[in-house]
């Protein structure tokens, strides 16, 4: 039921570009040990994930951390390069205690995602819920103090206008956009069913710039006209448990 060709398109389309540049090490984060392998390349990441995916649930940080950190999962200090934005939306199932306030179907999760105003690029079905990736078409290097503090608060006003979007449905929504963030990646298992559920991944649409997500940065309520960023139409396509073959990989790695 792991699907390496799944965790392979993932990890090479979120962090390929920065490891290949040489700007940090991708971090593979297990929940048995609570321990992290911090990996310079794409083959190691996707080993390491394989490594723990038989037997525990296993995630990916969604930034990359500077050469040298092997404690925890790395600090927000760490970070060296940021590849988009993100989104955890959650289910209302039998594992979350609040579930007047989630939303009960993945169509109404999309619904929630397409409203702030700019597809992701992906979906990843979580077993529990929705993660997306709002992926950028350069990796953002954040190579000095500044671009730091830039990052750290361009990520806090998404968080904000992911809340917004959500609050807007009567829904709430994790606050996951912290820069250490981890997450769950396609083609392994989520642990918390039994059986375990299959974790896949749908390209959605195509990638953006952080500009074309900045702009939406506003009070949700508030925008009059409803300001979207115009991307061409993607079809779809499903990556996971028996629904991967090497031209869909390479389909979505090399042309999103």
């Amino acid at each position: 039921m792991i699907n390496e060709q799944s965790i392979r398109a993932f990890i090479q389309l979120i962090h390929g570009d920065g490891v290949e540049a040489g700007h940090g090490n991708v971090v593979i984060w297990r929940v048995d040990t609570k321990t992290a392998t911090f990996c310079e390349t794409v083959d190691a990441a996707v080993e390491a994930a394989l490594a723990a995916a038989t037997t525990t649930a296993v995630y990916m940080g969604a930034c990359l951390v500077a050469h040298g950190v092997n404690k925890g999962r790395g600090k927000v200090e760490d970070v060296t390069c940021v590849p988009g934005v993100w989104a955890d939306g959650d289910l209302a199932t039998e594992y979350r205690k609040k579930k007047g306030d989630l939303p009960e179907t993945e169509e109404q999760l999309k619904e929630a995602f397409n409203k702030i105003g700019i597809r992701p690029t992906v979906h990843v079905y979580s077993g529990g819920g929705i993660q997306a990736w709002w992926k950028f078409v350069e990796p953002w290097y954040l190579d000095s103090e500044l671009e730091h503090e830039t990052a750290v608060k361009f990520s806090r006003r998404w968080g904000e206008t992911l809340r917004q979007v959500f609050q807007s449905f009567g829904w709430t929504i994790d606050a996951t956009f912290d820069l250490t963030r981890v997450f769950r990646i396609p083609g392994t298992l989520n642990h918390k069913f039994k059986p375990p559920k299959p974790i896949y991944l749908e390209s959605v649409s195509r990638q953006c710039n952080p500009d074309d997500v900045e702009r939406l940065f506003v009070d949700i309520d508030t925008r009059a006209s409803g300001v979207t960023y115009e991307q061409p139409e993607v079809a779809p396509i499903h990556m996971g448990v028996d629904r991967i073959d090497e031209e869909r990989v390479k389909l979505l790695v090399e042309n999103l």
